[in-house]
């Protein structure tokens, strides 16, 4: 704007396209800040830290919410993971040596591992952005692990059990498409039948023992899962896939 012998002269330009261009970048860095924040899963951006061509420590420069409510390490931005969680390097050095491969060949990886300096195990997936750096994306699955263990570790009471027992043992699994499927078995079992059960396992009872197809027995072992109770024969004979005798079954 200028003034010139009682005239104004103005110029101007028209920004409508620049404007409306920086609203989108605005409304696009709101979504993926949204989004970030919102994750269940916890995320990290973090830049790799050498010392003498060796991974050494590495820098948070990003976290989300879930980053912290999942594993409980506050303030984590801008700081080194030697400073959030002293003695990492050493407790979990595994953690050091994927880390420091996906930053420097930029090939992501996915893996769980159970974290020695927080005492949580971790479904992790991570991915280089560029050289030097990594995001870790993340779930606590601690919870899962112990489910995991103590439903072996029931397994493993009743296989003890059934092992001991002096009676052969089958165990089915029935499906939602109400398939009887063949999970287990016992030594008496293998004893009495005189073969090697294990290649029956994930069959079919009718895929498993043939000589049942025609036979009460596949629905009566259907009515059991689904129902609960009981159901025995005390004569039942099988004569089928080389096993020919008479049998109670329970």
């Amino acid at each position: 704007l200028a003034r010139k012998d009682g005239q104004v002269f103005a110029s101007g330009r028209d920004v409508t396209q620049a404007t409306r261009a920086d609203q989108v970048m605005r409304a696009s860095e709101e979504l993926y800040r949204g989004l970030f924040e919102h994750m269940l899963g916890g995320y990290a951006y973090c830049q790799m830290i050498y010392e003498d061509g060796v991974a050494a420590d590495w820098i948070y420069l990003a976290v989300n919410g879930a980053f912290e409510t999942q594993t409980g390490l506050k303030g984590a931005a801008g700081r080194r993971v030697s400073e959030v969680i002293p003695g990492i390097r050493e407790a979990d050095p595994e953690l050091f040596a994927i880390y420091s491969r996906v930053a420097a060949t930029g090939v992501p990886e996915q893996f769980e591992m159970f974290v020695e300096s927080l005492a949580m195990w971790f479904a992790i997936d991570v991915y280089s952005p560029e050289v030097g750096y990594f995001v870790a994306v993340f779930d606590v699955i601690s919870e899962r692990k112990r489910a995991q263990a103590e439903a072996a570790e029931r397994e493993n009471r009743l296989q003890a059990l059934l092992d001991n027992v002096p009676y052969g043992a089958h165990m089915y699994e029935l499906q939602p498409d109400d398939r009887l499927v063949f999970i287990g078995f016992n030594r008496k079992a293998d004893e009495m039948l005189g073969m090697d059960h294990i290649h029956l396992l994930g069959k079919t009872l009718e895929e498993a023992f043939p000589g049942n197809v025609e036979t009460e027995t596949p629905e009566a072992y259907r009515r059991v899962a689904r129902e609960g109770g009981t159901w025995e024969q005390e004569q039942y004979a099988y004569d089928a896939e080389g096993i020919a005798g008479v049998f109670q079954i329970y």
